[in-house]
């Protein structure tokens, strides 16, 4: 396998172990049943995990990708008019059910949470960085 390759299962074998997978259900008519799912990861040695808003909607998809970062410190709206700061701009290909999981460097340190594209945005992902969703954290 060439470097590239190695350097990318090191550094997946590294987080693995953290990254979880969510099944939402919700109560219709009386009814449990599967609304969506998602991912996350585990960041807490309590076990707290970091996930997003939406990912109740996503439907089931498991997958490893690599991008470049391309820009920092992007603002970003969401979908009810909130503003997101010092969102991390990315090639990474961003499918359903990889929000929520943990965007990481080579040497697995998480950077950001894989949280939404732009539809039509030539492939362009975003993640909200690691210390804003620090600070969420610290306010729920």
């Amino acid at each position: 396998m060439d470097a590239f390759s190695q350097m990318i299962i090191s550094a997946v074998n590294q987080v693995k172990n953290s990254v979880v997978k969510i099944d939402v259900y919700k109560t219709m008519q009386g009814k449990l049943r599967a609304a969506g799912s998602g991912s996350g990861f585990i960041f807490s040695s309590d076990g707290l995990i970091f996930t997003n808003h939406h990912v109740d909607t996503m439907p089931k998809k498991s997958s490893v990708t690599t991008g470049v970062v391309s820009a920092l410190g992007r603002t970003m709206r969401t979908q009810s008019g909130g503003i997101v700061d010092h969102v991390i701009q990315s090639d990474a290909a961003l499918n359903p059910g990889n929000s929520g999981r943990p965007m990481i460097t080579t040497d697995g340190e998480v950077v950001g949470v894989n949280t939404a594209i732009i539809n039509g945005a030539q492939g362009i992902s975003f993640s909200v960085d690691i210390n804003t969703a620090k600070e969420v954290a610290s306010q729920l």
